[in-house]
């Protein structure tokens, strides 16, 4: 998507229902997404947090800033299209996932990742009757079968704009755990996101701060939280 600012070119955004959806008008007429579709949403809460984006804007419209908007395109032109191998992408962190890492050292660092991240592993245990494997090191613990179909299965239950923030809270996070905590209620957005930065934060504790990474992360915990109220309008 192109992040050019272009003219505000509009003087009203309102959402109208439209069949069984919601749709985003500027001056009586939906914006198109990159890829050409109506920008239409499946609940009036998630289309409100769009038109509000677009009826925020200026004299230009920033669609970098526009994160709302962003997910709803990714959902309209990318997910759509390509649901099946989103899912497998995704499905495929649960092999990897962060919250299964461990460091074998130093123990202040392992004591800081166990009270981040094995509460967690007990409420996957107890949500789905299968045990998350840990690993120490570099190399990622074999998971069982039925930890793995859990994690698929959950996957192909979202519709397409679901499986878009999903997207993004797993990459950001590098957890599907921690996407699908958030998903089902189980951690706030911003404990989510403190567990997903518990190896960098440490790293920050050794060797101090760096304004331009405190920036990039910043930016990141910001389209987390974006990711997880979207998902949350969808419901």
């Amino acid at each position: 998507m192109t992040t050019a600012l272009s003219d505000r070119f509009y003087q009203t955004v309102d959402v109208v229902k439209e069949g069984h959806d919601y749709v985003v008008r500027l001056d009586g007429r939906s914006p198109k997404t990159p890829g050409g579709a109506m920008l239409s949403l499946p609940t009036e809460a998630s289309a409100r947090l769009v038109s509000r984006e677009w009826d925020a804007q200026d004299k230009k419209i920033d669609l970098a800033k526009m994160l709302f908007t962003q997910i709803a395109f990714a959902a309209l032109d990318q997910v759509t299209p390509h649901q099946e191998s989103v899912v497998n992408e995704l499905a495929a962190y649960g092999g990897s996932d962060l919250v299964c890492f461990f460091a074998d050292e130093p123990q202040a660092l392992i004591d800081k990742q166990e009270s981040a991240w094995l509460p967690l592993h007990d409420w996957f245990q107890q949500t789905w009757k299968t045990k998350l494997e840990v690993s120490q090191g570099i190399i990622a613990a074999a998971q069982s079968p039925k930890t793995l179909k859990v994690i698929e299965d959950e996957l192909r239950n979202q519709t397409a704009f679901e499986l878009a923030a999903f997207h993004g809270l797993t990459k950001l996070s590098g957890s599907v755990i921690l996407a699908l905590a958030v998903a089902k209620g189980r951690l706030t957005a911003d404990d989510a996101w403190s567990a997903s930065r518990v190896d960098e934060d440490w790293q920050i504790q050794l060797w101090g701060r760096d304004a331009e990474a405190e920036k990039w992360a910043k930016d990141k915990q910001a389209s987390f939280s974006a990711c997880a109220a979207f998902l949350s309008a969808l419901s």
